[in-house]
């Protein structure tokens, strides 16, 4: 066991293990150390269950090896709803996701065959916000009763077919929903639970949805010719 692995065990390297990256020697003692230490494993558990997750969300295909596009936020201005492009970016790396995550008290539900797990409780309409933009340009907004205002932010081929990035007033949410047989459904739900942490919380949503966008083998966002056409 290395020097550092008796003296600590930072957030860092259980992430590192619940991601397989760990060196065999140092996962082996590591988990021996969880085995044994009660506080050290609900440290663990709280990595490797959300890794799980979002494996389970993807499970019906597999996640491709390219990196792809990521979303930046567009300005939620009321006045302003002109057809927007999401800005592309390099995806970040998943373990420098969690802790924030978990300092800025984000709430994620995540889809299992599209069917929301883990949802916070501000997310039970949200499958009305999906439907309610189903035909909504990215960039403009529509009101949904009950729910407030809630703005498309871009439009996705996937490997799992159409998806939509959504930002909704209620709990401070964003949601991707991708189109099946049955209509649209929320695959993914990350909602600002109130919290401080190291960096805003919307920042660390974007990442997460950054990550899950990636999984999905997800392109550039559309363009409004091309979301025009995908969405008839």
């Amino acid at each position: 066991m290395s020097e550092r692995m008796q003296e600590e065990v930072s957030d860092e390297m259980l992430m590192a293990l619940a991601d397989g990256e760990m060196e065999d020697a140092d996962a082996m003692a590591l988990r021996d150390r969880i085995a044994r230490d009660g506080s050290l494993a609900a440290r663990y558990a709280v990595f490797a269950d959300t890794r799980e997750a979002l494996r389970d969300a993807f499970v019906q295909g597999p996640v491709p090896g390219r990196l792809v596009a990521a979303v930046h936020a567009v300005s939620a201005a009321r006045d302003d709803t002109a057809p927007r492009v999401v800005e592309i970016r390099p995806h970040r790396l998943v373990r420098a996701v969690w802790p924030m995550a978990l300092a800025a008290s984000l709430v994620v539900g995540v889809g299992i065959g599209w069917g929301l797990r883990d949802a916070p409780p501000s997310a039970t309409g949200l499958q009305e916000v999906a439907e309610a933009l189903a035909g909504v340009s990215t960039g403009e907004t529509a009101d949904v009763a009950g729910l407030g205002t809630a703005r498309v932010l871009g439009t996705f081929e996937t490997e799992r077919g159409l998806c939509r990035l959504i930002a909704a007033e209620a709990g401070r949410t964003r949601l991707v929903a991708c189109q099946t047989p049955e209509g649209w459904q929320v695959a993914l739900s990350v909602s600002d639970g109130g919290g401080e942490g190291y960096r805003a919380a919307s920042e660390v949503g974007t990442e997460m949805i950054d990550r899950f966008l990636d999984a999905l083998g997800a392109g550039a966002a559309l363009d409004p010719v091309a979301e025009a056409e995908a969405l008839r």
